[in-house]
Formats: structure tokens, sequence, C-alpha cells
């Protein structure tokens, strides 16, 4: 199932930041590269950004995110 999430809920926020920081950390070593700036973005920037977040719920489990944005009467995916 996907899921619209709240980053206003500190919880919600918290968790999401902590997925986000482990999978650009996998990226940066696989990369060779630690200078990607979600990597290292703070939870408030994090909760300013103007992006819709969504989740996929797998067996009651996060099982991954988007982020999107509305342009020009189209989505642009813009975190995975």
């Amino acid at each position: 199932m996907i899921e619209r999430l709240d980053l206003s809920d500190p919880a919600i926020a918290a968790q999401v930041l902590a997925i986000q920081r482990a999978a650009y950390a996998q990226e940066a070593e696989l990369v060779g590269y630690d200078a990607i700036p979600p990597l290292h973005e703070t939870l408030d920037e994090l909760r300013s950004q103007p992006l819709e977040w969504l989740a996929a719920i797998v067996d009651e489990c996060y099982g991954g995110s988007l982020t999107r944005t509305y342009v020009t009467q189209a989505y642009v995916v813009e975190r995975r």
C-alpha cells in the first residue's frame, strides 16, 4: 500500500531522516563520494522541503519512499 507521509509528525520525520541517511551513506560508499546533499541534511532542512512524501508499506513495515512535486501539469520524482 502507498501512503502519504506527514513530516510535521516529529516521529515520522525522524524515521524518514534516519532511513535517508542510511541509504545515502551506502550510496556514498559505493561511489566513493560523500558530499551528497541529502546525506548531510538536517531534520529542519528535510521538513522544509516543498515535497510530497510517499511510502510503500509492506506487511506494516516501511518498504521504501519517494518524493514528488507537481510542476507544469506533471509530477517530478525528486528523491527515491
